[in-house]
């Protein structure tokens, strides 16, 4: 049946919708109005839309006690919800002369019609309704949303069965998650055989500087590294009451633009820190500010706990399947074959006994690619095609994970030269976790190819203040090198070249390119110096043999191979 003009002139999308109230507001009016008022307009503000905004989304309308949010994914949705509550139940959240507010939230994925900036339609209301079902400090979510999640996250969504809601002609099937949900899920216990994921807790964020701005930095970035920790695929993120595997404190200093955060991750097996660190920053924007720093601290947590349980994992006589998996993560990290070698025999050993692993699948994947991580060379066609297997698989199983659209993306341009398409996966890999530091910087590559080189030093400054003392950081700093030969700045790639290949002396991706770049440059001394090495690694390389980099301007990559013609690598 054909639509109605009507229907042809509405403006719809699919969002994930959010719809909260607050739990007993009449009474909490009845008993003190203005203070209460004040509370939920503290709530909207302080929790609730910078919430919403880290987690991709916006607040569409506060209704007195009600707020109605929309997001570009069900993830998201989830992410802001979980969030929101941990929030709004710490016993530090603080709401005027002591009111303590408490959130029912219903998230539903449908269809929404767009009227102005405000959202109409079945979706709206269902999420509403879900809202109703929840329990206090609760969320209910619709089987839509479930569906989209991965298998983590949906396991702590108890189901519900059906329900029968008003002014809905068909039950729908609720999820609710609670402190009840977190128990069924084994949370409470930390891990609980040798599959489980490490898991992680936040303490309160302390404020070494006591002014408002401090505070307001501290409870943002608490927030917003809990929403990006939640979607971590290698992690858990459980209340610090649940006994951890790790416990996370940290404390922040503000001074002007200038900011400082002493970051400290605490392993409860001995009580002991595994890392203390000072993280520095500065920016103008205090959402800037708040994004930065989030983003360093759970960057650092992230690969902290990795390289934590790897080691405990070499350590081990009968190290777990997870703690091997970390370990093969942790030796994907480096610029050794070897190390990638015994990576993937590990890979090989854990997807034997999981072989419905979405992220050791993705690993395996990332092994198979080594070529276009480590070397210049072109990828096997055999490694190829296997690499496309199970990162196909991997997608089947958790549309949802960052790591797997990242490799998506090293597949697309490193064996089908394909940039739009490889573009496309690492925007996906961003969408899931915006601040995904290894997605930024493969993006900065991306960009450089595209023709957006200063545009892409943005996303690699980020990276390289995350990951200074990284195994990756050559990997990464090799981005900034790309970033300004493609620009024409041959003196900023050949300190950039140079600074990679102080972490790793072997990197070819640096070697070539410093070659290259130096001989251009008429610096004749310092390319062979990178000559040297590289000939030893590949005695019979020829420029014939490297795998070419799908810049627009194909004039970028003829630069690079005049500059190895130069400096004497045959053609081949």
């Amino acid at each position: 049946m054909d639509s109605s003009p009507v229907d042809q002139d509405l403006d719809r999308r699919l969002a994930g919708i959010l719809a909260a109230d607050v739990v007993g507001y009449s009474a909490l009016v009845d008993k003190n109005e203005e203070n209460t008022i004040r509370a939920v307009k503290s709530l909207w503000s302080n929790i609730v839309e910078p919430s919403a905004r880290n987690a991709g989304g916006r607040v569409v309308k506060t209704m007195g006690d009600g707020v109605l949010a929309e997001f570009p994914s069900a993830v998201k949705a989830v992410q802001c919800a979980m969030s929101v509550q941990e929030a709004t139940a710490s016993g530090d959240t603080a709401f005027p002369d002591g009111v303590k507010l408490v959130l029912r939230i219903g998230l539903h994925l449908g269809d929404v019609v767009i009227d102005g900036d405000d959202i109409l339609g079945d979706g709206v209301n269902l999420a509403a309704r879900l809202e109703a079902l929840a329990d206090p400090g609760g969320i209910c979510i619709s089987a839509a949303i479930r569906d989209q999640l991965s298998n983590e996250l949906a396991a702590l969504f108890q189901d519900c069965g059906e329900k029968q809601v008003k002014n809905i002609s068909r039950p729908i099937r609720v999820y609710a998650f609670n402190e009840t949900s977190q128990e069924a899920a084994g949370i409470e216990e930390g891990r609980k055989d040798g599959f489980e994921k490490p898991t992680v807790a936040l303490e309160t964020f302390d404020c070494l500087t006591k002014n408002d701005d401090t505070q307001l930095l501290a409870q943002g970035s608490q927030q917003t590294t809990a929403a990006l920790l939640s979607c971590q695929t290698g992690l858990k993120l459980v209340p610090p009451q649940a006994r951890p595997d790790y416990l996370v404190t940290a404390s922040f200093q503000l001074s002007g633009e200038r900011y400082r955060s002493l970051l400290t991750i605490i392993s409860r097996n001995d009580d002991l820190p595994v890392l203390s660190t000072r993280l520095d920053g500065r920016s103008e924007d205090p959402f800037e500010l708040q994004d930065e720093v989030s983003a360093k601290i759970a960057t650092t947590i992230r690969y902290t706990i990795l390289e934590n349980e790897a080691k405990l994992a070499s350590q081990a006589k009968n190290a777990t399947p997870e703690q091997r998996l970390a370990r093969a993560g942790h030796l994907l990290m480096g610029a050794s074959l070897e190390d990638w070698n015994e990576a993937g025999a590990l890979l090989d050993e854990y997807i034997a006994e999981c072989p419905d692993a979405f992220m050791a699948l993705s690993m395996k994947a990332c092994y198979l690619l080594s070529n276009a991580s480590l070397d210049v060379l072109y990828i096997p066609e055999k490694k190829a095609l296997e690499a496309k297997d199970v990162l196909d698989r991997a997608r089947q199983l958790n549309e949802q994970s960052d790591f797997m659209h990242l490799i998506r993306s090293l597949y697309e341009y490193g064996v089908n030269f394909d940039l739009d398409a490889a573009l496309r996966a690492v925007e996906r890999s961003l969408e899931v976790t915006p601040e995904y530091i290894l997605g930024r910087n493969i993006r900065a590559f991306l960009m450089a190819m595209d023709g957006r080189a200063e545009e892409a030093l943005a996303d690699h400054k980020v990276a390289t203040a995350s990951m200074s003392k990284n195994p990756i950081y050559q990997r990464i700093v090799s981005v900034r090198a790309w970033c300004h030969f493609a620009m024409g700045d041959h003196p900023a790639t050949i300190a950039a070249a140079q600074e990679s290949l102080e972490h790793c002396p072997t990197f070819t991706q640096a070697l070539t390119l410093l070659a290259s770049t130096a001989y251009l440059s008429g610096q004749e001394s310092v390319g062979q110096r990178a000559m040297e090495p590289l000939m030893k690694i590949h005695p019979d390389l020829t420029q014939k043999m490297l795998r070419p980099l799908p810049f627009r301007d194909s004039t970028i990559w003829k630069a690079h191979l005049e500059g190895l013609d130069r400096a004497g690598l045959p053609k081949g």
